[in-house]
């Protein structure tokens, strides 16, 4: 049974369970430096909740979601979660891939791993990944784990779309700090935590405004 499917009483038990288990395993993880292993559950259940999808069943073969296209056709979507800190490396990498699976679709949820709410979603055809995956020079490619940089490459964000800010017309590929304008090297929010520390922190805690932030939609308090 499909979980968008299930009567409303199942649908709020999973919901709330999903809200114990997020801190929990940040909790875990910031005790012990180890996920807890429900981080693909919850990615999984994120993403069907943020964009529609419906989960497929336990254990189906090759794919986790279905997206249903307003022409009527089923997209079939396998779903990797990674949940990262705010120093995460550009060496880190997905979960396995299937390889020969049936399944139209590669996507990838980022968690924050202080909370396991989402950060970034972003998807793939799944064909140019598998193809990606066969070529020789790398025996994590050959297990099916991909760069998480390497699979943004080939992938578009699906979520959250991000909005243009004033501060930030200059280029689309520009990140600026909505309070000051300040831009950030390389076209990446990297170093706006410590930026808004520093100079913000006064306004609002990063961590309440980190989202909107990131996500376009931050708005100046009056």
């Amino acid at each position: 049974m499909e979980v968008n499917a299930l009567d409303d009483s199942a649908s709020a038990r999973i919901k709330k369970i999903i809200a114990e288990v997020k801190p929990l395993a940040a909790e875990y993880y910031r005790l012990t430096g180890k996920p807890l292993g429900v981080t693909g559950e919850v990615a999984e259940y994120l993403a069907a909740q943020i964009l529609n999808l419906d989960l497929a069943p336990a254990r189906t073969d090759g794919y986790d979601a279905i997206r249903h296209e307003k022409n009527g056709s089923k997209v079939r979507i396998q779903i990797k979660g990674r949940a990262l800190g705010e120093s995460a490396t550009r060496g880190q990498r997905m979960g396995t891939i299937k390889r020969n699976a049936a399944c139209d679709i590669v996507m990838l949820v980022l968690l924050d791993n202080a909370t396991l709410d989402p950060r970034e979603i972003w998807e793939a055809p799944y064909r140019p990944v598998e193809e990606r995956l066969a070529a020789p020079g790398s025996k994590a490619r050959g297990r099916g784990a991909l760069g998480i940089s390497e699979f943004k490459r080939m992938a578009t964000q699906v979520w959250p779309v991000e909005m243009a800010h004033p501060s930030n017309m200059s280029g689309a590929s520009e990140k600026a700090c909505p309070e000051c304008g300040y831009k950030f090297k390389g076209g990446t929010w990297g170093g706006i935590d410590a930026h808004w520390r520093s100079r913000h922190e006064r306004i609002a805690a990063y961590e309440s405004v980190r989202s909107a932030i990131l996500s376009g939609r931050y708005i100046r308090p009056e």
